[in-house]
C-alpha cells in the first residue's frame, strides 16, 4: 500500500511539474520566485523550490511540529 501511495504522489509530482512546464513556470521557486538552478532541475526535475526556499520550509515545518508538541502558539492547548 506504500508503496502505491509513493507512486501516486509520485505521478502527481511529475503531472503538476508539466502543468508548471505548460504555463512557462517551470523552473521558478515557489516560495521566492527565484529561478531554480539547473543542476537541481537535473538532479531532482519535479522539484518546486530551491535548496534555500526548502530549507526554509523545513526548518519552519520543524519549528510548526515542535510548538505544536509543546502546545506552543496554537490556542487550543
Amino acid at each position: 500500500v506504500r508503496l502505491a501511495d509513493h507512486g501516486r504522489e509520485r505521478l502527481a509530482e511529475v503531472e503538476a511539474a508539466l502543468v508548471r512546464i505548460e504555463d512557462q513556470t517551470y523552473g521558478v521557486c515557489e516560495e521566492t520566485g527565484d529561478p531554480i538552478p539547473f543542476a537541481r532541475l537535473l538532479l531532482e526535475p519535479t522539484t518546486r523550490y530551491t535548496v534555500d526556499a526548502l530549507e526554509g520550509i523545513e526548518r519552519e515545518r520543524a519549528r510548526d511540529a515542535v510548538n505544536v508538541g509543546d502546545g506552543g502558539d496554537d490556542p487550543a492547548y
